[in-house]
Order: C-alpha cells, then sequence, then structure tokens
C-alpha cells in the first residue's frame, strides 16, 4: 500500500498474521485505567498506533506524520489481517 509521508510516497508492508501477542498488548493499552468497562477514549488511538507499528513497516514517527485518510487506510488493512474472512 502507498501512503505520503511528509510529501513523500512511502510504500507500507503489512505483517500476515495478527499475533496473539499484538493482540494482548493492543487489549492491554485499550483497558488501561478504564473503570467498570468505560473506556478511556485516548486509549483508543494509542491502542491503534501501537497496532500499526506491530504490524507494519511503519515507525512512531511515520505513524504520526500519516494524513488521517492513510491512517485510516492502514487501520482497515490491519482489521482484514485481524479479522479473515471465512471460507
Amino acid at each position: 500500500m502507498k501512503v505520503k509521508i511528509n510529501w513523500e510516497e512511502f510504500t507500507v508492508e503489512f505483517k500476515g498474521v495478527y499475533t496473539h501477542k499484538v493482540d494482548r498488548w493492543f487489549n492491554e493499552i485499550l483497558y488501561k485505567n478504564s473503570e467498570d468497562w468505560k473506556m478511556n477514549y485516548n486509549n483508543f488511538q494509542l491502542a491503534n498506533d501501537y497496532a500499526i507499528e506491530q504490524m507494519t513497516n511503519l515507525s512512531k514517527e511515520q505513524i504520526d506524520e500519516l494524513s488521517v485518510e492513510d491512517y485510516n487506510k492502514v487501520l482497515e488493512e490491519i482489521v482484514k489481517i485481524k479479522t479473515p474472512s471465512k471460507k
């Protein structure tokens, strides 16, 4: 997938498997400091950033420089990897 980082084209490479380790840490970040199942909404962004960093060749700095549109495209691809369609 091609994205732009600081106005330069960059090819994002995705890992083919969403591992249990990534899922465990994603959930740890997502639910950190949450009480009675009330979400700390800042954790959504942090957890998504973690998933992108673990599942792609993007660094934290590169993730921060993605446009919202490209960020969402990368995140959608990760969701597809995490929840593959049944055959």
